[in-house]
């Protein structure tokens, strides 16, 4: 499909004209992404990569290729999901690419679960964008990923929690109660927490909130349901409680989005 211009939406701040800046013609009259490469090379807290369409890794920064255990760009490029990560994890995350892809829409601080090669794992908070050809089509994401420092913990633990993470990600709308979750763990509701956030170094609550948002964005661009359904739908507790957390987490309100997604389409 046609691809919506990715910043779209995502840099625009009311006051500044949608019209005024347009950073993808910007990009494609650079002519390539080196100078680019550089900046998110020199970031070492932030994790730079290009998937291309099929889920295979077409670029990577410095930091990113560390952390999953490479010295080399080279011996990184051309490997698949399913190469650096667990099946589950893999699946989450084509998923994940195939949304933006599909919509042309950008995806914004997902929480992702990263596997090292070396079985280290975290929270990353990920930021998709759709990568544009110069004729409309688009050919994978670009994303950007902020990991999150681990904290000590056993791996049997870590691998029950990690589980739970991905059952959030794949039904956000359901009721989650900190006391069941913690007692699937074998925890007290403290100690869940502290684990949970020593693992994701986040709270499990922030984590559910995020993950809740992040699907609301692709319902909202669906168009189907009214913002009091879709609140309702993600398991928010009212449409109030939906835009609050809406808005802190996007920098936009649900309205304002589905009409900036309207309007791109238009």
């Amino acid at each position: 499909m046609s691809v919506t211009p990715p910043f779209d939406g995502y840099l625009y701040r009311e006051g500044v004209p949608q019209d005024s800046f347009d950073p993808v013609d910007l990009l494609r009259r650079m002519g390539h992404g080196r100078e680019l490469r550089r900046l998110f090379d020199g970031m070492d807290d932030v994790f730079f990569f290009v998937r291309d369409r099929s889920g295979l890794y077409m670029a990577g920064n410095t930091a990113f290729l560390a952390g999953l255990g490479f010295d080399l760009e080279e011996d990184f490029i051309g490997l698949s999901l399913q190469d650096l990560h667990p099946p589950e994890i893999a699946a989450a995350m084509a998923e994940a690419d195939e949304t933006v892809i599909e919509t042309g829409q950008p995806s914004i601080d997902l929480p992702e679960i990263l596997f090292s090669l070396g079985g280290d794992r975290g929270l990353c908070l990920t930021t998709r964008l759709p990568l544009p050809s110069r004729t409309g089509t688009c050919l994978g994401i670009m994303a950007v990923s902020r990991r999150q420092a681990l904290g000590e913990i056993d791996v049997e633990s870590a691998s029950v929690l990690d589980k739970i993470a991905l059952e959030i990600r794949r039904a956000p709308g359901q009721e989650y109660r900190i006391a069941t979750l913690a007692e699937q763990c074998g925890l007290t509701p403290r100690r869940f927490t502290e684990r949970f956030r020593e693992v994701f170094a986040t709270p499990p609550l922030e984590f559910i909130l995020r993950t809740r948002v992040n699907a609301a964005q692709e319902s909202l661009r669906e168009g189907a349901l009214s913002i009091g359904q879709i609140a309702e739908v993600h398991g928010f507790v009212d449409q109030a409680a939906f835009t609050r957390h809406f808005r802190r987490i996007t920098g936009m309100t649900p309205g304002a989005y589905r009409r900036n997604d309207q309007a791109n389409e238009s």
